[in-house]
């Protein structure tokens, strides 16, 4: 992490409302936030944002969270 950048969380989480609680806590931590809505879009805004932190549902449809996990640790 770069100095005074503040940390970069990525939630991901098909439920647009458990996004904005998750979203609510987060900022409060004062992060800066970048949401996906399911594993696609997810493993664009990690290559994209690079986030410090990724908060990862796993029942999700499509590519399943543990897909995205293993694939984000590959880029590692």
């Amino acid at each position: 992490m770069q100095q005074n950048r503040k940390p970069t969380v990525l939630i991901v989480d098909d439920d647009p409302d458990m996004r904005g609680i998750v979203g609510s806590v987060v900022s409060l931590l004062e992060c800066d936030i970048c949401e996906a809505a399911d594993g696609e879009e997810a493993l664009k805004q990690y290559e994209q944002a690079h986030p410090d932190l990724v908060i990862l549902d796993i029942m999700m449809p499509g590519i399943h969270g543990t897909e995205v996990c293993r694939r984000i640790k590959a880029t590692e």
